[in-house]
Order: C-alpha cells, then sequence, then structure tokens
C-alpha cells in the first residue's frame, strides 16, 4: 500500500531517534518510558531495540510531526492511570494524532499497541484528530481500548493494511468523518460494536472481517445526510444482536453497500431502521435466526446457505463452500477465501469432478449435497449414501431441516443388479 510521502530517510531516522531519547528514558530493563505530552521534534522513531515503549500518559503527535514506529514494537499504556490527567479521559492514557502516524509492521512482527492490563477498557485508544496529515496501519493491533481507534480526520488520509481491533470496551474502529477505502480491518471482541460508522464518515472497506463483538458488528448512525457506506468482500459473523445495523442518524440520502460479503450467525443479519438506501448483492446472508433481512432485501446473485467456514473463529472457506465462485468475477465471497483447508464430511458444493467409491463407503451425507454445473458426480456400483435424519448443515434448499441431492450438473449412478446403488 502506499507509505507515508514523510518516510525518513536514513539520516532523518537517525536523528529521529536520538530525537525521540530526549523524551523517552530507558530503564534498566530496556524498557522505554514516555510519560506524556508532546513528541518533541518533528520526527520521532519508535523501534524494536527501544520496545517495550511504556506510555504513562497522554502522548501527542504534534500538527507538522511523524512518529514512525517499527515492525515488532510494542506501545504500552499504563493501565487505569493517566500522568496527564486531561484529554477525552483524565483516568486513561490515550494516544492522540495531530500530525502524522505511520505504523510499519509486518505479519512476522506486527506493532502492538495495548494497555499493561488485559482488562477491557484500561486505557482510552488511539485518537486520529481531525488535523492529521497522514495516518497509516500496516499489520498493526489494537487490544484492551476503550474505543480502538477513533478516527475523526477528513478525506482519504486514513489507510490501513491488516489492521486488528481486540476485545474493546466500547468500539473497536469509530469513524466520525472522511472517505477512506480501508483494507483488511479485523474487529473482534467489542464489548458494544466492531465497526461504528457516524456522523459524516463514508468509508468503504475491503476484506474486513467483523466477528464476535456484543452488540453490533457494523453500526451505522450518520449525523449528515447523504453519506455512504460500502462493505466490499467482507465476513461478518456472530455479533450480538445485529450482524449489520444501520439506524439512529439522518440516514436520508445515504447509501449502503453490500457487496460479496458474507453475513452469518446473528439475530439480525441486516436491520435497517432509518431511510437509508441498503443494496446487497453477489453476498451470502445466513443464519441470523430473527431475520436474515429486515427493512432490506436480498439483491442479484445473493445465497443463503451454510459458508463452512474452517471452525467458529477462524472464517476461511472450506473445499466445499457454497461462498466459492460466489462474488463478483467468480470470485470467493468474503475476506478469507478457499486457501486448502477441507470441508470435513461430504456436504455442500462439490467444486470438482467427484467419484464415490465402494471401497471409501458407505457414506454419510450431513446436509444437502449440492452438484454445480460443469461438474460431475459418479457414484459407483454397490455405493450406500445417507442423509442424517432431520438434520441439514447447510440449512438450506427445499428444506432447511432435511439433507437433499440437488444435481445442476451431471450425476452418473449406474448401479447393477449385485451391486445397486442406494440413497437412503
Amino acid at each position: 500500500m502506499p507509505r507515508l510521502a514523510s518516510r525518513l530517510a536514513p539520516a532523518a531516522a537517525a536523528a529521529a531517534a536520538a530525537a525521540a531519547l530526549l523524551a523517552a528514558a530507558p530503564t534498566a530493563s530496556a524498557d522505554t518510558i514516555v510519560t506524556g505530552g508532546n513528541l518533541p521534534g518533528s520526527a520521532t522513531l519508535w523501534t524494536a531495540a527501544g520496545s517495550p515503549y511504556i506510555l504513562q500518559g497522554d502522548v501527542t503527535v504534534p500538527a507538522g510531526a511523524t512518529l514512525t514506529i517499527e515492525a515488532g514494537v510494542e506501545v504500552r499504556a499504563t493501565a487505569n492511570t493517566d500522568s496527564q490527567g486531561a484529554g477525552q479521559s483524565p483516568t486513561r492514557v490515550e494516544l492522540i494524532i495531530d500530525g502524522a502516524l505511520d505504523v510499519n509492521g509486518t505479519a512476522a512482527q506486527p506493532v502492538t499497541f495495548r494497555s499493561s492490563s488485559t482488562t477491557s477498557g484500561s486505557w482510552y485508544g488511539i485518537l486520529v484528530n481531525a488535523t492529521a496529515t497522514a495516518v497509516s496501519f500496516d499489520q498493526a493491533t489494537v487490544q484492551n481500548a476503550i474505543y480502538g481507534v477513533t478516527s475523526q480526520v477528513p478525506g482519504a488520509v486514513l489507510q490501513t493494511s491488516n489492521l486488528t481491533l481486540q476485545s474493546a470496551q466500547s468500539y473497536g474502529l469509530y469513524l466520525r468523518a472522511g472517505n477512506p477505502t480501508l483494507d483488511r480491518v479485523t474487529a473482534t471482541g467489542a464489548g458494544s460494536v466492531g465497526i461504528y460508522v457516524g456522523d459524516s464518515a463514508s468509508p468503504t472497506f475491503t476484506s474486513c472481517v467483523v466477528r464476535n463483538n456484543g452488540g453490533y458488528g457494523v453500526y451505522v448512525a450518520h449525523t449528515s445526510a447523504g453519506r455512504s457506506l460500502t462493505l466490499d468482500n467482507c465476513t461478518i459473523n456472530a455479533n450480538g444482536t445485529y450482524n449489520v445495523y444501520t439506524g439512529a442518524g439522518a440516514g436520508n440520502g445515504a447509501t449502503f453497500s453490500i457487496t460479496d460479503t458474507i453475513i452469518t450467525n446473528g439475530s439480525y443479519g441486516i436491520y435497517r431502521a432509518d431511510s437509508t438506501s441498503i443494496s446487497v448483492t453477489s453476498s451470502n446472508v445466513w443464519n441470523n435466526s430473527s431475520a436474515n433481512y429486515s427493512g432490506a432485501s436480498a439483491g442479484a446473485g445473493t445465497i443463503s446457505v451454510n459458508p463452512l467456514y474452517a471452525s467458529a473463529t477462524d472464517l476461511r472457506l472450506t473445499s466445499n463452500s457454497p461462498s466459492r465462485f460466489g462474488a463478483s468475477g467468480s470470485s470467493d465471497q468474503g475476506a478469507l477465501p478457499y486457501d486448502g483447508v477441507p470441508t470435513p464430511g461430504l456436504y455442500g458444493t462439490l467444486w470438482t469432478n467427484t467419484t464415490l467409491t465402494v471401497a471409501q463407503g458407505p457414506y454419510t451425507a450431513a446436509g444437502d449435497l449440492i452438484v454445480p454445473a460443469n461438474v460431475t458426480l459418479t457414484v459407483e456400483p454397490g455405493v450406500t449414501i445417507s442423509f442424517q435424519a432431520s438434520s441439514d448443515i447447510m440449512q438450506a434448499g427445499s428444506s432447511t431441516t432435511r439433507g437433499e441431492l440437488i444435481v445442476r450438473g451431471q450425476l452418473v449412478a449406474d448401479g447393477t443388479p449385485t451391486a445397486p446403488i442406494t440413497f437412503g
């Protein structure tokens, strides 16, 4: 993704490191203590060698300044106290961005922001104010805050590539302004809302994962009319009462586009409580116990069938997932496409030509077995396929409680008098 224009050259980086040491004195344990206040100078570098950085009070990156954080750094806020006694909370540490922030984690060495306590809400979180000029999170995790990241910056200043927000007391991500495109945001375990889109924000989320948040997965409450929100190739699963909710705001003229997205296992899938115009296409909305749609409706290319995740918390698609090839351009729906994880049973969609043999049988199908167009299922003589009684793991088809063999391609099942094929 694009890096900050202010990325430090090697010589400048050395100067920045020296400047940072003026504000942060290392202890014998190699921790770097940052007492609070404005970071000095125009450029500060937090290095893996100086990690962890212990924030004892609110720390501000002032307008015109840049804080750069190397891969592998841990930023640790002192829990339930604030030496500055100011900010949004006088008893919780805040990292406040009025200038620029460049977070450079990697998959092997992410950057972590957290409290010294594992208790949710024991620090305030990261605040990106309206004056911020460039904010980039690459491979970063924010844990245990009241609000993981709050952004009020206009335009597309905020950038993400693999930003994970875990166990926020209230909101994982709180967007109040701007029209950024945010890639690979994961919000999980928030007490209230995974992603809150409010005020004048009009973001686009690509490949986001929002799961297991207390009340809402994605909550939309614009206070300005004519705003928008796009969810593209996202996976939203098992969020309290509402997986996706829009309401309690100025919905007039607002638009909400959901494409190539999987929304599953909540009480409500998509719930509209205002006049926002919602479009849902090429998506899978399934098993939301109160309603898959309320105040909204399924559009072109939508399905409602078990996407067959790898597990309840690993939302990668498995081999027989009906959400494979279901997105625009015949790619996979959701944020975590099939990458080789097998479906652990005979159910779902057979995407390749398959032969059921006597040697590997008999077979038990736990739910609907689907043969799509251009695929052939061959059943050898003597094979028995039994569907479980009064149960359908796919919860789809003509009956959501009975297994079905659904053939849209080709079935070759030629038994013999001495070796009949049995479907039962």
